[in-house]
């Protein structure tokens, strides 16, 4: 329902619905964590984190509690992240295995996607190290190994998933294609027929699976075909798959024909799940705006904020605002970049 009264533009009463639903279910992780979301894409960064906090010293130090604080930070730039994100990984003793499992794997994943490779990798080794006896087991551990360059790490973890499926099993040929098609945008194009082949395979047996429209989108990029990437993102995008890189992805090949519209509902679609901050913010912002929505472009400039203040992003916003009708702040921000000692 919250996320009903997002989509018509009604965020307040979202809001009041979401604490609503905390007081009335104080005892529920999610009723805490969805209210410390909704107030990150406010914009209330603060408030999100006090609401996290709130939250464990009352229910004690809950996996759904991390998840979300690393959503908060998956998004955000500069180096505090960094040390937040190490944080999530300590004192986990008290977790299940699986909850450690999925907690470490979508760490590993967010070290990736934010360039710390080492660390990445540190994080999936401790996980191949430890057996497992059924494949459900290892599932979060491929997807978050597929994001790394080490060869023999990401076999590993692929010997291991044979070993547990089966021969020619389905994710074992998800794996192998991702790995081709990995190895293919680095640079090393051999492996792009089998891995064609091998994803026909799986969608034959599964021809509803997002991670497979996902890599027929980036196979149809590394072709130079874009209509080819832009059915595979966008059928990856309406099967679930609400990543970070895919709706980037996608929303750039929208944009690129000038499909604001439909960009802008990616985008909205995917707020609904991820904090947008930095340059993700900055991006949306832009496109609100080509959509003539000066207001919601408005709102996200904000989010788009740097931790440390700096010219360029006062330049930056100065030009929306004054391309949203905002003459007076427009001019506001302009002044206080001229004001930057290296403004030049």
């Amino acid at each position: 329902r919250a996320a009903v009264y997002q989509a018509r533009n009604q965020p307040e009463k979202a809001t009041a619905l979401l604490e609503q639903t905390r007081t009335q279910h104080p005892d529920q992780p999610g009723a805490w964590t969805a209210l410390a979301l909704d107030a990150a894409r406010r914009g209330e960064a603060a408030k999100a984190t006090a609401i996290l906090a709130d939250a464990r010293q009352k229910l004690g130090d809950k996996v759904e509690f991390r998840l979300a604080a690393l959503q908060l930070y998956a998004g955000a730039e500069g180096t505090t992240t960094n040390k937040d994100l190490s944080d999530l990984e300590k004192n986990l003793d008290a977790f299940t295995h699986e909850d450690r499992t999925l907690l470490l794997c979508r760490l590993a994943e967010t070290y990736y996607r934010r360039g710390k490779a080492s660390e990445g990798d540190r994080l999936c080794r401790l996980l191949a190290a430890e057996p497992v006896t059924d494949l459900s087991a290892r599932l979060p551990l491929l997807q978050a190994v597929l994001l790394s360059e080490d060869d023999g790490l990401v076999d590993g973890v692929l010997a291991d998933v044979g070993r547990l499926e089966g021969e020619n099993g389905v994710w074992q040929r998800y794996g192998r294609a991702a790995r081709l098609v990995t190895r293919a945008c680095r640079g090393d194009r051999k492996g792009i027929g089998e891995a064609k082949t091998l994803l026909a395979e799986a969608a034959g047996r599964r021809p509803a699976w997002s991670l497979v429209a996902l890599l027929q989108g980036r196979i149809g990029e590394l072709d130079g075909d874009a209509a080819a990437a832009l059915d595979g993102y966008q059928r990856a995008f309406d099967l679930g798959e609400r990543r970070l890189d895919v709706a980037q992805a996608l929303v750039r090949l929208l944009a690129e024909r000038g499909h604001w519209e439909e960009a802008d509902q990616v985008l909205r679609k995917l707020q609904e799940q991820l904090v947008f901050h930095g340059a993700l913010a900055r991006q949306a912002a832009e496109i609100a705006l080509r959509t003539g929505n000066g207001e919601r472009a408005v709102e996200l400039a904000r989010l788009a904020a740097p931790v440390e203040d700096v010219y360029p992003y006062h330049v930056w916003l100065g030009r929306l605002l004054t391309a949203a009708g905002r003459d007076a702040d427009g001019e506001s921000e302009l002044r206080r970049a001229a004001a930057f000692p290296d403004a030049g």
